[in-house]
C-alpha cells in the first residue's frame, strides 16, 4: 500500500510524457524493456544482484561506486560509475546515456565473461558441494 501511494505522488510530481511509471514488474520483463539500468545506491551492498540480474540480460549499468557495485558492474561493456549521492555526476552519466543511445543499448558480453560465477545454477551447484562435502566429513 505505500508503494502504491509513492507511485502516486511521484507521478504527480514528476508528469514528464517520457517517464513511464512501471510499478512492479517481474525481472524477466523489466530487464529486456529498458538501455540502461540505474543503480545509484549509497548503501555498500556487498553482493548487488541487480547488477547480474541487469549484465545478464545485456543491459549498460548507471551505477554509484558503493560497496561491490563497482567491481561487478566492471563486468559489462558499458558502465559509468559515479560518487554515491552526487546528483550532479549521476546527472551527467544519465546525459551521457541519453546522447549516445545505440552506444548504450544491449552491450551483452558475448562470451559472458565473468558472469558464470553469479548465475544462479551456479550458486546451486556451489552450495550443494559446500553442503556434500560437509556431510561426507560428518560420517
Amino acid at each position: 500500500l505505500e508503494f502504491r501511494r509513492v507511485l502516486f505522488r511521484s507521478r504527480q510530481k514528476y508528469d514528464d510524457p517520457r517517464i513511464e511509471w512501471l510499478g512492479f514488474v517481474e525481472a524477466t520483463r523489466f530487464y529486456p524493456s529498458v538501455d540502461v539500468v540505474v543503480i545509484p545506491s549509497i548503501w555498500a551492498e556487498p553482493l548487488p544482484y541487480v547488477c547480474a540480474e541487469a549484465l545478464f540480460a545485456g543491459n549498460s549499468l548507471i551505477c554509484a561506486r558503493s560497496g561491490g557495485i563497482p567491481e561487478m558492474a566492471q563486468l559489462g561493456r558499458i558502465t559509468a560509475i559515479v560518487k554515491p549521492g552526487d546528483v550532479s555526476e549521476l546527472a551527467v552519466a544519465l546525459e551521457n546515456a541519453l546522447r549516445e543511445p545505440d552506444k548504450w543499448r544491449r552491450t551483452r558480453r558475448e562470451d559472458g565473461a565473468g558472469l558464470q560465477a553469479f548465475h544462479e545454477n551456479h550458486v546451486t551447484q556451489e552450495y550443494m558441494r559446500v553442503y556434500t562435502s560437509v556431510q561426507g566429513s560428518e560420517e
